[in-house]
Formats: C-alpha cells, structure tokens, sequence
C-alpha cells in the first residue's frame, strides 16, 4: 500500500512535466506587427500642408509666401496610436533617419541633409499627429521639410530645380521612421518596407 502514493506522485509529476512541455512547445501569437501603414510622399506647396509664411522681398515689403515642402503622410494602425494615447502630457515627436541616398539627393537639392532640422535655420520642418479616442479609428503623423519657395524673398531660399526634387522624391523612401515619446524611442520603421 505505500507504493500506491509514491507510483501516484510519480504520475502526477510526469503529468505535470507533459502539460509545462506542452504549453512551452505552443508557439505565441504575435500581435499585429504593422502599426503603420499607407506612407505617402509628395512633393507639395498646398498651403492647407505646407501652411504660410511672412517673409520680406527683395525690395524689404512684407508679403506673404507658401513654401515647397516635401511632404510624409502614414496612417497609424489602433495598437500604436492607444500607446502614443496614453497621456496628453506626452511629448512625442517624430523623424525621418535618412538612409545614404535619402541624404545625397538632400544634398544634391538643397545642398545639406533636410532630416537634420538643426543644421541649416533657413530652412524648416514641421510635424503632426493625429490620435482618436475611438478604439476603432486609426491615427494618422505628417512630416513636411521645406525646400524653398518660388518667389525670391530675403528669408526662404529659392526651390531646387524640378530634376532634383524628382530626385528627391523618389529616394524619399529610403529611410526609417523613428518615434520617441519623452525622448524614449516608441518605434521605428524602414519607409520602404511599409507599403
């Protein structure tokens, strides 16, 4: 009769070691690992995007101008817009990390590197993000980096020529993503693979 108990135990342990196996041996289900989606680039001076700027002519008149920028647009999947969501305090920014040709054809247009925003004060960026509450709606960033206007002025250098903005605009995707939310990076994403 004393065996019965130990030839139970022992029953019991295997059992158990066969369902930890099993349950470690079921792979995980991975959550949804685009959180962006549809990146778009254009090449715009839309002032509802590239907004207006005061500027002084040549001749020193105030008069009012629409920059050229060029402009990202990506569509926030609802995982990653309820992790930027969850304060309002939050400072979350955005940029673009150019790859090599992304930073040559910057070159080649406007003469720096456009995605160091520190590097020329002639120039601008802005940045947007849209979030909704609605756990159903998807949230939507824009970036835009001013490449010049079409009037001579005293403060926005002239557009590039139209062959380097074609350029431009067609390395565009050839970069990451990067978005930090109080200086902490929250993701990142190659631009050419997200389409």
């Amino acid at each position: 009769m004393k065996k019965t108990p130990k030839i139970i135990t022992a029953i019991m342990l295997l059992l158990l070691a066969a369902c930890s196996n099993t349950v470690e041996s079921v792979p995980k289900a991975e959550g949804n690992s685009h959180e962006i989606s549809k990146v778009k680039v254009k090449i715009t001076n839309d002032e509802s995007i590239a907004g207006t700027q005061n500027v002084k002519s040549d001749d020193g008149k105030k008069i009012k101008i629409t920059p050229t920028v060029l402009y990202y647009e990506a569509r926030l999947d609802r995982d990653l817009s309820e992790k930027l969501l969850k304060n309002t305090n939050d400072v979350v920014e955005l940029k673009i990390i150019p790859d090599k040709e992304l930073i040559e054809a910057s070159k080649s247009a406007v003469g720096f590197n456009l995605f160091d925003t520190n590097s020329n004060d002639e120039y601008g960026s802005g940045q947007g993000i849209e979030l909704s509450l609605d756990s159903k709606a998807k949230g939507r960033i824009e970036l835009n980096y001013i490449l010049g206007a079409d009037e001579k002025n005293k403060d926005v250098p002239l557009l590039p020529n139209e062959q380097k903005l074609d350029v431009l605009k067609d390395n565009a995707l050839k970069g990451k993503l990067v978005i930090t939310k109080n200086d902490k990076e929250v993701a990142r994403f190659n631009l050419n693979e997200i389409n």
